[in-house]
C-alpha cells in the first residue's frame, strides 16, 4: 500500500550552498557500511550534528502534505534518520533495491553542475516473484573484497529483473520522495564534475497521522 505520492521538489533548500558547506565541515565523520549494504560513505545521522536543522528539513518536506498548523499541533508524528552520502563515480551503476520496511525515502541532490544522468530511477519488477539476488556479491563489492569486473555479471542479471518506471535527473537542490518499498537505483554515479555524488538521504521509519496523504486522496468520492 502506497502512503505518499512520489514527489519532486526543486529548490528545496533556500541556501543550498550552506548545506554543502555543512557536509564539508570537519564535524562530519564519513564511514562506509560495515556489511557493504550501500556504496560510498555516509555521515553520522544529521540530527546528531544539528538537531534544529534536521527537524526543520523534515517539517519543510512534510508541510507539502499537511497544513503547518497540524504540524505545529504535533498531529503528525514521525521517526526518521538522515545522512549525508557521497559516492564516487568508480561505482558506475547501482544495484536496484528497495528501502522496505521503512515507510518513505527522500533524496536531495547536492552536487552543483552534476550531470543529470546521475539521478535516481524507479523500477517495477518484471514478475511478482522478483527479489534481491546476489546480495552477498553486492556486499563483497561494496566492502572492496571483489573487483567491479567480478561483480558486473551478477549486477546485470539482478537489474535485468526490473523495468524502469520513471527517472529523476540529478539537479542541484532537488529533493525527491517515494514510498520506501518502491524499487529504485542509480544508473550512473558519475557526475561528470570533480566532485563526488553528494546527497542527503532520509529514511522515514514511521509516520503517525489520522490520515496519510494517499488515504486522503482515495477518500474523495466521485460526485
Amino acid at each position: 500500500m502506497i502512503h505518499f505520492p512520489t514527489t519532486v521538489v526543486d529548490d528545496f533548500f533556500p541556501t543550498p550552498d550552506d548545506v554543502v558547506k555543512m557536509a564539508q565541515s570537519d564535524k562530519i565523520e564519513w564511514h562506509p557500511h560495515d556489511s557493504g549494504n550501500w556504496p560510498g560513505m555516509r555521515s553520522q545521522p544529521i540530527h546528531t550534528l544539528d538537531t534544529e536543522f534536521w527537524g526543520w528539513m523534515q517539517k519543510r518536506y512534510l508541510n507539502a502534505f499537511w497544513p503547518n498548523e497540524e504540524m505545529n499541533r504535533q498531529d503528525i508524528r514521525f521517526e526518521a534518520t538522515s545522512f549525508f552520502q557521497r559516492i564516487s563515480s568508480k561505482y558506475t551503476t547501482g544495484w536496484i533495491h528497495s528501502d522496505y520496511p521503512d515507510v518513505h525515502t527522500t533524496i536531495t541532490y547536492l552536487t552543483p553542475n552534476a550531470h543529470p544522468k546521475s539521478g535516481t530511477a524507479l523500477y517495477v519488477p518484471k514478475n511478482m516473484n522478483t527479489q534481491c539476488q546476489f546480495t552477498d556479491i553486492k556486499q563483497k563489492y561494496y566492502r572492496g573484497e571483489i573487483s567491479k569486473e567480478e561483480q558486473q555479471p551478477y549486477l546485470e542479471k539482478h537489474n535485468a529483473g526490473f523495468i524502469e518506471d520513471c527517472f529523476f535527473a540529478n539537479k542541484y537542490n532537488r529533493m525527491i520522495g517515494f514510498d520506501s518499498h518502491i524499487w529504485h537505483g542509480v544508473k550512473d554515479f558519475g557526475t561528470d564534475t570533480d566532485e563526488e555524488r553528494l546527497t542527503i538521504v532520509t529514511f522515514m521509519h514511521k509516520v503517525i497521522s489520522g490520515d496519510l496523504p494517499m488515504n486522503r486522496l482515495r477518500s474523495v468520492p466521485l460526485t
